[in-house]
């Protein structure tokens, strides 16, 4: 395991013990980011979360300004804004400014972070899912076919259909957004270890809604989610028989590292 792997690792855990309540609600998912670093133990109960606050600004690797100021801000350390050259100016407390030095610090040791951030590429469908009527057998679409094997496994023979597909290109942990007929998608990826490690929301027809953290292996599908549909919103997707049949919507994620 590379450097800035152990310290994303151990940032994400810091982040989440310092920003614990008693146990009467869960943490909060830490979005996924690529380096890490210390964090001092969090506030005093009750302490006021504007107290004492105090602007610094940072020195970071030439090309690495606009990528580490993304996973500060998705960390929640504090008001971070690019300043000049490649400086970045954090609003933060005290404690949290000294974990943003010593990240700093620690990412000016790790050689790998020198390295220009990767492009990625994300493919989305939509995809109908139907029972089928009578004897008729599944069908499937070609392009993400092992996708849908994999839910016919659990779901039984399906009839699919895809609803629409968005592809979305960006950069290693900048926010992406595309926007279709039906749906719209928004996240932030980054690379690690040789996978992508990516914040999905996804929004759909009929309001639904889906948001999730997931680890993808580069060229593999993931099914992000599936929902039950309402047939009245079906019929204005696809051309129906009819018949009373369960409707159900999924979500197949594929995503690719650019060379």
């Amino acid at each position: 395991m590379t450097r800035s792997a152990i310290l994303m690792i151990a940032l994400i855990f810091l982040l989440g013990a310092a920003a614990c309540t008693p146990p009467t609600a869960p943490t909060p998912p830490t979005p996924p980011t690529s380096w890490a670093a210390p964090l001092p133990p969090a506030a005093p109960e009750g302490a006021d979360k504007n107290d004492d606050l105090e602007m610094r600004s940072y020195t970071v690797a030439q090309g690495q300004q606009s990528r580490v100021a993304s996973m500060l801000r998705s960390l929640s350390i504090g008001q971070v804004s690019q300043g000049p050259g490649d400086r970045l100016v954090v609003v933060a407390s005290p404690r949290m400014q000294q974990s943003v030095a010593a990240f700093i610090e620690e990412l000016a040791k790790d050689k790998a972070a020198e390295r220009p951030p990767a492009s990625l590429a994300f493919d989305y469908w939509l995809v109908l899912g139907t029972a089928p009527a009578g004897e008729q057998g599944a069908t499937t679409i070609p392009e993400i076919g092992p996708a849908l094997e994999a839910i016919s496994s659990v779901e039984g023979p399906m009839e699919f259909v895809k609803v629409e597909k968005l592809r979305v290109l960006s950069i290693d942990s900048e926010d992406a957004t595309a926007e279709g007929r039906w749906a719209s998608v928004t996240h932030r990826a980054s690379t690690a270890e040789g996978s992508i490690l990516a914040e999905v929301k996804v929004k759909g027809p009929g309001g639904i809604a889906f948001r999730t953290i997931v680890r993808v292996d580069p060229e593999k599908f993931v099914v992000l989610g599936q929902v039950g549909f309402d047939p009245s919103l079906a019929k204005e997707l696809i051309p129906l028989d009819g018949q009373p049949r369960d409707h159900k919507l999924f979500v197949v994620l594929r995503a690719s590292i650019d060379p």
